[in-house]
């Protein structure tokens, strides 16, 4: 929220006049909120309020209304804790003020004129109340809780994680899985040759003039795939390939190891459940969404869109040939 700290008075200079529409939005949709809650509760909220501002004295009045002390209050509740704070002088507070009312004056005088109505306006309202219906709807999905054993049976069941052990691997990088396999034929009938075949082939080309060498790393630093076959290595020289990640494939030589000291359980435990938050969360979220599309009957004809993708690309191949 943008808080305007202008000295007093309370003309618009030319400075402020050209903040205005930026502050006017900003400050509305601070005033917007919460005013559905009044309503949903029969008109007893709303009731009790217009007892409480009748006690209250008029802060401010425009277009016939009135604006109390406690509804001040209630508008600065809504800000969250620097921005009330910097809101530390009557200067700044009564600029604060105005640049609201302001708002709800230019808002009611749209809305005079129909513009509430407008098609655009319409259409980004229902646009922004279904992102937050689907926002809302997705936390509820979400929520996971884990417990104290559930962490801790997965440190023991995945201690090997959290030692500080570090690998060191060269590697090729190809697109091709055949031409994976050559190389790889070439390094067991020539070990020397891996550095130039890296060189050479090699789609990784922050190492690949180095051999392919990657340096010492811990787990967590690479793609399961790649660091379960790297720790899985047994002693220098050996190779392991072709290896499929969403990069490629890989041929892969351990170089060298060093052992590290086992994590206590305490260390590591709060980023455990975190992770198994997270794993919970998504495996809800799947699941929301499998239940979903399957009570909703959702079926997608994907032939139609690649007729279409056809349709495309031949009147493309007429384009050039007309050409």
């Amino acid at each position: 929220m943008f808080i305007a700290t202008a000295g007093n008075g309370s003309g618009f200079g030319s400075s402020r006049g050209q903040a205005l529409v930026a502050i006017l939005v900003a400050a509305f949709m601070i005033a917007g909120c919460g005013g559905g809650e009044d309503a949903s509760n029969g008109g007893q909220a709303g009731s009790a309020a217009v007892a409480e501002q009748a006690d209250s004295p008029a802060l401010a009045t425009y277009n016939g209304k009135s604006f109390s002390e406690s509804d001040f209050e209630a508008l600065l509740d809504k800000l969250n804790t620097r921005a009330r704070t910097s809101l530390n002088t009557v200067d700044k507070k009564v600029q604060y003020l105005e640049n609201h009312l302001v708002s709800e004056i230019v808002f009611d005088e749209g809305r005079a004129r129909g513009y509430d109505q407008d098609s655009a306006i319409r259409q980004q309202v229902g646009d922004l109340e279904r992102r937050l219906v689907v926002q809302k709807m997705m936390r509820e999905s979400q929520a996971a809780t884990v417990t104290e054993d559930e962490v801790r049976q997965y440190f023991i069941d995945h201690k090997a994680e959290f030692a500080t052990d570090r690998v060191r691997v060269s590697h090729i990088l190809v697109a091709e899985e055949e031409l994976a396999g050559e190389i790889l034929a070439s390094i067991e009938a020539d070990a020397d040759a891996f550095a130039e075949l890296a060189a050479e082939h090699s789609t990784d080309r922050s190492n690949a003039k180095r051999g392919g060498d990657l340096g010492f790393f811990g787990r967590g630093r690479m793609v399961k795939e790649f660091e379960e076959a790297a720790f899985g290595l047994e002693e220098d020289g050996q190779l392991v390939g072709p290896l499929k990640t969403r990069f490629g494939y890989h041929i892969m030589r351990r170089t060298g190891r060093e052992d590290g000291a086992q994590k206590s359980f305490d260390d590591v435990k709060t980023q455990i459940r975190v992770r198994l938050v997270n794993l919970k969360r998504r495996t809800a979220t799947d699941d929301f969404i499998a239940s979903i599309k399957k009570k909703s009957g959702l079926s997608i004809n994907a032939d139609i869109l690649a007729g279409d993708e056809g349709d495309d690309l031949e009147s493309g191949e007429a384009s050039q040939t007309e050409e």
